[in-house]
């Protein structure tokens, strides 16, 4: 059987060793040690030059967070306004962390004078921890059931980047810019 095997092979114009595996050594599939360590390595690297980028990002993100969540709050007291064709207004504690909607106790009364809490209307919007400026003017903003907000505007900035939340523009909007400080 082996002869006329090797007898075909010749017959064909190939040598009969060709198609023989004698001890060919047996080829095992991966990786080396050197290789991983290598690419670990190129993994740090990268983390590491990329590590600052993504603090900027990440600080960035949060002071973006903080300005919407305010102008959010702005659009509830606003609605609040014109859905309880009621006087409302946007007020906050003596440090400004905490900002709560009140709403008048008479609204009947031009001078709206006379605010009462709402329960659950009251959130810690500034922590400590994200070092903001905020500066505020106009404050606290009344909500009027026409739609009207009273003239203010806050401006929220850490380190160079700001946020300017205004309703001095359009009375019956909240406008929400970018600007950075030199």
């Amino acid at each position: 059987m082996i002869y006329s095997l090797t007898r075909n092979r010749i017959s064909q114009g190939q040598s009969a060793i060709s198609g023989m595996h004698f001890c060919e050594p047996m080829r095992i599939k991966g990786f080396t040690l050197i290789e991983v360590l290598l690419v670990a390595i190129l993994l740090g690297i990268v983390a590491v030059l990329s590590l600052p980028n993504f603090v900027v990002l990440q600080r960035g993100s949060v002071l973006k967070n903080k300005a919407m969540e305010c102008a959010g709050l702005f659009r509830e007291a606003q609605n609040l306004a014109l859905t309880r064709s009621a006087v409302f207004r946007l007020v906050a504690d003596s440090d400004g962390a905490v900002w709560g909607i009140e709403a008048a106790v008479d609204p009947t009364d031009l001078s709206h004078t006379a605010y009462k809490k709402i329960p659950g209307k009251t959130w810690p919007v500034f922590d400590t921890a994200a070092k903001l400026e905020v500066q505020t003017q106009g404050f606290p903003v009344v909500f009027f059931s026409d739609g009207r907000i009273s003239p203010a505007e806050i401006s929220l900035c850490q380190e160079t980047a700001c946020y300017l939340l205004s309703t001095k523009e359009e009375r019956a909007q909240i406008t929400v810019s970018q600007w950075t400080k030199e």
